[in-house]
């Protein structure tokens, strides 16, 4: 990354041994950053054959800067620009992206430095020239580089697309902008001892092994937070289904003791012509029947118990709702997966419907047919919308914990090789889903 390619006092033939051997190892560099990129994105946006483009032209821009310029920063910025642009090729949030090219720069400079330690490392000026005495640094700093890989495979968590704070992100990307700087700035003012170079590098080696695994932690740490908040929501959605299944039962077994009863009363109210005594047992048996009513009765206890926990107090907030679910009720989707989507749905149509005054709906379609889960829902709306570029953000206060609903529906979404599409004007919201299960 920022070693050159010059050899002092060798000739002509062993000159072209190093620069036949920087090739090679540059290769083997580019391979690694492509493990790196890997172990950190879940996803990639286009094909093996446009990746492959991508990472080629990669390898020839800053193998041909490095030979002709023969400047670190030159060097350095080919090197960043390029790994931004193959990092481009995975889905992800930038802060991410930026994080990650700030660690593999830092760790991979590291390990170049480290490596001087079996190769005299020669270091003018960090504005000129940095170079190995021979072949072996090169080698070797590549293999280091690629043995980090490996063990970082160890780290499960560095990929997982769930959302940090921001704080979270700018504290670990200032950390790698301050190491940059203080790198560059202490070796930018004359030649550096061996010794002084290796202690330091293995410090700042050290240090992005300590970072890299305190992300892998606070990774851990968001998962199993989250998990247990929707492990707490299902267990309420179960609960409000149960309640509603037992006093739906309770409410048959009435019904069926004095079924009797009601029958005579309704008869001798006939015979006497006592239309108002009637009507009101009429009412009486109508608003027990329809005590505890359930919106949804698919028999996917799952989604029912979502969707009924969800709108059970819409009527307190003057919303007319329309249910439509016809699923079945062992869909080969995950507890988790439809709490995640659905359960998200609904709280963003119910937050958008409270905010105006009056024609207040929730439309919810839901279908499974021939492998495809096909889910629409619509609500009234104001028509704002709070955006920051192509991401539709909350508009609740607490941005940090409630502003990711409709990006953990589209990881969902992604997970099941589905579409999300979004339309909205300045009445109506709707968001259009198809999952194949």
């Amino acid at each position: 990354m920022f070693i050159e390619k010059t050899i002092l006092g060798k000739g002509d033939l062993m000159q072209v041994s190093y620069d036949v051997v920087y090739v090679v190892c540059n290769i083997v560099m580019v391979y690694t950053f492509y493990k790196f990129i890997e172990l950190f994105f879940e996803k990639c946006r286009v094909s093996w054959k446009v990746k492959f483009i991508f990472f080629v032209g990669y390898f020839l821009a800053i193998t041909i800067v490095n030979l002709v310029f023969k400047n670190p920063i030159i060097n350095m910025f080919t090197n960043i620009i390029g790994l931004f642009a193959c990092v481009q090729l995975y889905k992800g949030e930038i802060k991410k992206k930026i994080l990650f090219i700030l660690i593999i720069y830092v760790l991979v400079g590291s390990i170049e430095g480290i490596a001087g330690m079996f190769s005299d490392f020669y270091q003018d000026n960090f504005l000129q020239n940095w170079y190995y005495s021979n072949e072996m640094g090169l080698i070797l700093a590549r293999i280091l580089s690629y043995y980090c890989v490996i063990q970082f495979e160890n780290f499960k968590n560095a990929k997982k697309e769930y959302f940090l704070p921001s704080i979270y992100w700018f504290s670990l990307s200032v950390i790698f902008i301050v190491i940059i700087f203080f790198f560059v700035m202490f070796f930018s003012r004359g030649p550096v001892s061996q010794n002084i170079l290796t202690i330091s590098c293995i410090v700042i080696f050290i240090i992005v092994i300590l970072i890299f695994y305190l992300y892998d932690c606070i990774m851990q740490i968001t998962m199993t937070e989250v998990n247990n908040r929707l492990q707490d929501e299902q267990n309420k959605y179960y609960k409000n289904q149960i309640e509603i299944i037992e006093d739906s039962l309770e409410n048959i077994r009435m019904m069926k003791h004095d079924f009797k009863n009601n029958l005579m009363m309704i008869s001798s109210s006939i015979k006497e012509g006592k239309t108002e005594a009637l009507l009101e047992k009429l009412d009486e048996l109508m608003e027990l029947s329809s005590n505890n009513f359930q919106y949804s009765n698919s028999g996917n206890l799952d989604i029912d118990s979502i969707i009924n926990y969800k709108l059970k107090n819409v009527q307190k907030y003057n919303i007319d709702v329309d249910v439509y679910v016809f699923v079945p009720a062992d869909l080969e989707m995950s507890s988790f997966d439809i709490s995640m989507s659905l359960g998200n749905l609904l709280d963003n149509a119910l937050e958008n419907v409270i905010m105006i005054p009056r024609d207040r709906f929730i439309n919810l379609k839901m279908e499974h047919s021939k492998g495809q889960l096909r889910i629409k829902i619509k609500n009234s709306f104001d028509g704002y919308v709070k955006r920051d570029e192509n991401v539709i953000l909350t508009r609740k206060e607490d941005f940090e914990n409630h502003g990711m609903g409709l990006k953990i529906i589209k990881n969902v979404v992604e997970k099941y090789n589905g579409t999300m599409q979004i339309k909205y004007n300045d009445s109506e919201f709707c968001v259009n889903i198809l999952m194949y299960v």
